[in-house]
């Protein structure tokens, strides 16, 4: 009973985390828009961190009330003098003077709103340094080109467990390609996905073979062991994160286009799935977490510069037109361009949940539901 009560605690602690680790990147991307205003004299009536529910904390700072909200996902900075729907009340969001973001001049306004992604830039890029110096742990997402795939635990209710797969056991091939590496595992089973493969495993010294189907995500589920990368000096550690932000940043740019270019919204997931992720990954250690919010933070730097109307991206260039044409847009035209781009993105939100929902629990449904009918 005390084990069950330390394993449920410690799984509620991990979603704890998780929530507050993704809220850690969204009060990063409001603080950089928020120092930005600061620094040219705009002001910000307020800054909540959160989205919805009860408000915990409020302290009024000098022009800006600051607030906390019961639900920690999301983050709002209010702009005097910028108007943005669907982010309730705005006192201030028609503004015209000297302190209002309506009069500066284009290239403050610019960096105003691009500070975000700014912002979560360099903390992407400060916490990168401080990994290659204290060791940074090879993940897929980076150094996973030199670690072995030997399994450190199982997914309940995955492919994996159907096959027993066993703690170190090693996936040396996969329909006869060899994996020595998670890098080269992970491209076949992307290349594989929903499609059943000769699967060799290394137990003890004797080689296994399965026949799986691998699953939807591309995965087995399973977790590998989490090795280093020895520390080195900070220069080399800035050397080292300079190239590495780079090499995420193509990445994850060419893994957007391919999204768009595509149509592959399958590619896409939910806040939900962002959750489990981070939950399941969280107990790898602090290292691993902090490359997953790096991971992450360049996620939502490109997310941002995508021009759609509610992005920073997408108001960069309205705003652009809007001092290009000396006069505002129509409110009308920006009203059905936010509120049509918001409807799309809840449908699509709605999608994804539903589509990560039957990938995350429906396994399990289905093993509770065969335990029910065998006790018949």
């Amino acid at each position: 009973m005390i084990h069950v009560l330390l394993y449920n605690f410690k799984f509620l602690l991990l979603i704890a985390a998780s929530i507050v680790s993704i809220g850690i990147l969204i009060t990063i991307h409001e603080l950089g828009h928020f120092c930005f205003a600061k620094l040219f004299g705009v002001r910000t009536p307020s800054f909540s961190i959160g989205m919805g529910g009860p408000v915990l904390f409020s302290k009024k700072i000098g022009d800006t009330e600051f607030k906390i909200n019961a639900i920690p996902l999301g983050g709002y900075l209010e702009i005097a003098g910028q108007a943005e729907i669907g982010q309730g009340d705005q006192k201030e969001a028609h503004a015209t003077d000297a302190g209002s973001f309506a009069v500066k001049p284009y290239w403050q306004k610019v960096l105003i709103m691009s500070g975000g992604v700014l912002f979560n830039f360099i903390a992407a890029f400060i916490v990168l340094i401080g990994l290659f110096w204290t060791g940074m742990p090879k993940t897929p997402f980076w150094g996973s080109e030199t670690v072995r795939p030997i399994i450190n635990s199982v997914v309940d209710n995955s492919t994996a467990q159907q096959l027993k797969l066993q703690l170190s056991d090693e996936i040396i091939e996969i329909n006869g390609v060899s994996t020595p590496t998670i890098a080269l595992l992970m491209q076949q089973l992307k290349e594989n996905t929903q499609k059943t493969v000769l699967l060799k495993i290394k137990r003890d010294g004797q080689l296994l073979n399965f026949s799986p189907t691998i699953e939807k995500t591309g995965q087995l589920g399973v977790y590998f062991k989490v090795d280093y990368l020895p520390g080195v000096s900070l220069t080399t550690s800035i050397k080292k994160a300079t190239y590495a932000i780079g090499t995420l940043t193509k990445k994850i740019f060419h893994d957007f286009t391919t999204i768009i270019t595509k149509r592959a919204i399958n590619n896409l997931a939910s806040p939900l799935w962002l959750v489990s992720f981070f939950v399941s990954s969280a107990s790898n250690g602090i290292s691993f977490l902090l490359m997953l919010l790096v991971f992450f933070s360049i996620n939502l730097v490109i997310l941002n510069l995508l021009p759609l109307p509610i992005t920073d991206g997408g108001q960069i260039i309205i705003t652009g037109i809007e001092t290009l044409t000396g006069k505002p847009l129509p409110e009308k035209v920006l009203n059905w361009l936010y509120l049509g781009t918001w409807g799309l993105l809840i449908l699509l939100t709605i999608y994804l949940v539903i589509k990560d929902s039957i990938l995350l629990f429906w396994p399990k449904i289905k093993a509770l539901i065969a335990k029910i009918t065998s006790l018949k």
